[in-house]
């Protein structure tokens, strides 16, 4: 009995010494960070595209973060340090890691980590995130370090995130916040440093994506997406400036605007009185919401409604209903007296006035004609509007000659009767009546003679380019514009 007493006792003491190093095969416990479920992009929602810029971790070379455990029982070993030999994740696995978990979330992240040469995708984003980590801990066990084999591990990892939000348009940081991640892994695993590291980090970025402040940064307002839908835009017809040009100094100012894209700057005009904004494609890239600056300094937010790559025209929606500058669609004599108003070279240069002549119409090698000019131009200029002797619009400057890596006083400007045709643009007060994409059906309130008939303002050329572009835009059908034309040159 007491034989059987001695080994029970030394059976129990047995187990509860097994139990004591099981119990004891784990590093110590880190710090504690709750999982928050993410707010996901829904499907189909238009959404500022964004890209991750960099992550920093705040951390001395060599600074203590944690403790090394080696061993079956994981006894603990020698303090972890931070780029001390084993912990060696890149930036560029963070990179990797972020983009993960916002694609996973329907976020609208740009650029490509891969990418050997400059990223064109980057040129999209309007927003860059980056990250700082200040606080960082980690406890790893190598199970076989007796062995000298530390390619296995478990454990775990506490990090907190400071996080940066960059606007390329408002060229400032628009947000901040934080985010804390933890992971425990209890499993050696042959990857195991990593994917503590990386989860735990990852959780980090599912935390930011829970930030409701965050997730309004990207979700784009619909303050102007009514007038999507529609195939012919009516921006409102004005009368022509008949006062000199510097009795129109108050209008025109009001009317051209610097136009700010992620990528840089150009200029911009303001047309009818609905609160549209012409410019080049160029200028815009393929951001769908600029900054245009007024001549007051004053910023608004514009949205691209529509561009034309091969006219190199773009189309911008405000909620600003100024008084624009109104189209002269005659064509320009060669030597006549223009203006050319814009930014050139930088935002500060706002409102810069420069004259010059009329040199020529031109087609070019695309089979566009444009307006040429020895009227100064420079980088920034573009998008901006070239006026007659009154303030009228005759052209939107695209482009100019440089030798040398000076202008040659030979400058290309799009003649402003194309533009409504590659925009399309009506100046009729057609406003929530016109041709709309989804069915490609006229519900004009006005008769197809009424519109016709607006070519009845004007002299004889005028008209006959408004009918033409009447006709372009599927306003009038081919039968009444033949009809209209014979009319007109009837009148002869």
């Amino acid at each position: 009995m007491y034989i059987k007493s001695t080994k029970f006792i030394s059976f129990s003491l047995t187990i509860t010494f097994l139990a004591l190093i099981i119990s004891s095969c784990a590093t110590a416990p880190v710090k504690y960070a709750e999982l928050n479920e993410a707010i996901e992009v829904p499907q189909g929602t238009d959404s500022v595209p964004l890209a991750f810029n960099k992550i920093i971790v705040k951390l001395r070379r060599l600074e203590e973060i944690g403790e090394a455990y080696g061993g079956f029982l994981c006894v603990p070993n020698t303090k972890l340090e931070w780029q001390g030999g084993r912990v060696n994740i890149t930036t560029e696995d963070f990179t990797e890691i972020f983009r993960d978990e916002l694609l996973k979330a329907n976020y609208p992240i740009v650029g490509n980590p891969n990418a050997l040469f400059d990223d064109p995708e980057l040129s999209k984003a309007e927003l860059l995130v980056a990250g700082m980590i200040n606080d960082l801990e980690l406890n790893i066990c190598y199970p076989n370090a007796g062995f000298g084999d530390f390619s296995t591990a478990k454990g775990g990892a506490y990090m907190k995130v400071d996080w940066q939000i960059y606007s390329l348009l408002d060229r400032s940081v628009i947000f901040n916040t934080t985010s804390e991640g933890s992971f425990e892994l209890d499993e050696s695993r042959r990857d195991g440093l990593f994917n503590i590291m990386s989860t735990s980090f990852a959780n980090a970025t599912q935390n930011l994506l829970a930030d409701k402040g965050f997730y309004n940064l990207v979700v784009r307002p619909k303050d102007f997406a009514e007038v999507q839908n529609f195939q012919v835009i009516s921006y409102g017809k004005l009368t022509k400036l008949s006062k000199s040009f510097n009795d129109n100094t108050e209008r025109l100012s009001s009317a051209v605007v610097t136009v700010r894209a992620s990528t840089g700057h150009g200029s911009g005009v303001f047309i009818g009185n609905k609160g549209y904004v012409i410019t080049n494609q160029h200028v815009v890239g393929e951001s769908k919401f600029v900054k245009l600056i007024l001549s007051t300094g004053r910023e608004i937010t514009g949205e691209v409604l529509r561009t034309d790559k091969a006219r190199d025209l773009a189309l911008i929606i405000t909620g600003e209903k100024r008084i624009g500058l109104p189209f002269q669609t005659k064509i320009p004599n060669i030597g006549q007296d223009v203006f050319a108003i814009g930014s050139p070279l930088s935002e500060e240069n706002s409102y810069t006035v420069s004259k010059g002549i009329i040199s020529a119409i031109r087609t070019l090698d695309r089979g566009f004609e444009v307006i040429q000019s020895d009227v100064m131009v420079q980088p920034g200029s573009s998008g901006g509007p070239l006026v007659d002797v009154n303030g009228n619009i005759i052209g939107i400057t695209v482009s100019g000659m440089v030798r040398g890596g000076s202008s040659v006083g030979i400058n290309y400007f799009i003649p402003v009767y194309d533009i409504p045709k590659y925009l399309g643009l009506t100046d009729l007060d057609i406003t929530n009546t016109q041709y709309t994409a989804t069915n490609n059906q006229t519900n004009n309130s006005s008769s197809e003679e009424e519109r016709a008939n607006v070519s009845e303002i004007g002299d004889l050329e005028e008209r006959l380019i408004r009918l033409k572009n009447l006709y372009d835009q599927g306003l009038i059908s081919e039968e009444a514009y033949l009809s209209k034309q014979s009319e007109i040159l009837d009148e002869q």
